[in-house]
Order: C-alpha cells, then structure tokens, then sequence
C-alpha cells in the first residue's frame, strides 16, 4: 500500500472519530455533563490520527518527486482551501486543546472572547477541511469513481458539515457562558 492510500485510510478514520468527539460533546454539552476523561481519550486518538494524517498528508504532497517536477500552475480553489484549512488546524489546535482551563481562569473579558473567537475559527477550519477533503480520500482508496457521485457527495457532506459547525460552536459557547 502506497502512502496515499494509507493516509486516505487514515483520513477516513479521522473523519469518524471526529464525528463521534463531536456528537459527544455535543451531547454532553447540552446535558450539562462535561467528563473530562472521556473527552480527553477521544481528543488523543483523534489527536494521534491527525498526526498521522499531516505526516502523511506533508509526506504525499511536499517530500514525493514527482511533486517538485509539478508547481500547480493552476491551483484550483479546492485544493487551496484544503491547505488553508490544514494550516489553520495546525496553528488553532493548541488553544482548542487547552480553551476549557483557559476559559476556567479567565474572567469574562478579552482573553475569554478571543479563545471563543480562536476555537470557532479552529472549529470551521476542521469542518471546511473535512468536506473538501472526504471525497479525495474516496477517490484515492478506489471506493469512489463517478464524478456525479463526488459532486453528491460533496454536497451532502457540506450540509452536514455545516450543521455539525455551526452547533459546535453555538453549543460550545451557550455551555462555557453557563459553566463560567
């Protein structure tokens, strides 16, 4: 198996746990029941995944020969989004990982709204970076084909995107307003 099949595995994993961290936050969230330890298991295996995932993702697209003989002439919109988002995850992931204990000692001023405002960035750069990138993972292991059905796809995964974002960050903020 070559590395982008392996990393497209991987993303697919990603993609799952993913969606199981945030339907559990979210769950917990709007019960008022926040367990750090079982928030912290789904972050580090999210987390390991996700190292795994950039390793590969930096190993396919900056370290492979054949990508230094190609300069994308014409990036398309996709494509830089996709790296955008990555870059954005990267540099937003430390203050998600600690926005809980920053926010506990914060009182409600500026530190408090910049971590929410740094978080709700983190958190669409990682939705906006899932649907773009979903159906490359697919196409990449062989699972998808038919450009109709990436398109579909696509779509569907944008709404569903969109509505795990947009309730994370509506949740996650309504619940750190109640808890501090």
């Amino acid at each position: 198996m070559n590395t982008y099949k392996a990393n497209g595995y991987i993303s697919l994993l990603v993609v799952l746990t993913l969606f199981t961290h945030t339907i559990y936050e979210l769950v917990t969230y709007s019960m008022m029941f926040y367990n750090p330890i079982a928030t912290k298991a789904f972050g580090y295996v999210l987390g390991a995944l996700v190292v795994i995932h950039g390793t590969l993702s930096m190993i396919n697209v900056y370290g492979k020969a054949d990508s230094k003989k190609i300069q994308y002439k014409k990036l398309n919109i996709k494509t830089f989004l996709q790296r955008a988002s990555a870059f954005l995850i990267i540099v937003t992931l430390p203050i998600h990982i600690m926005a809980f204990g920053i926010l506990q000692s914060s009182a409600f001023g500026v530190v408090y709204v910049l971590t929410e405002i740094v978080n709700a960035l983190f958190l669409v750069a990682v939705y906006v970076h899932v649907s773009i990138s979903f159906s490359k993972a697919l196409i990449t292991i062989g699972v998808l084909e038919d450009e109709k059905k990436c398109i579909v796809l696509d779509r569907i995964l944008m709404v569903i995107c969109t509505i795990l974002c947009t309730e994370s960050i509506v949740q996650t903020i309504v619940t750190h307003i109640k808890m501090f």
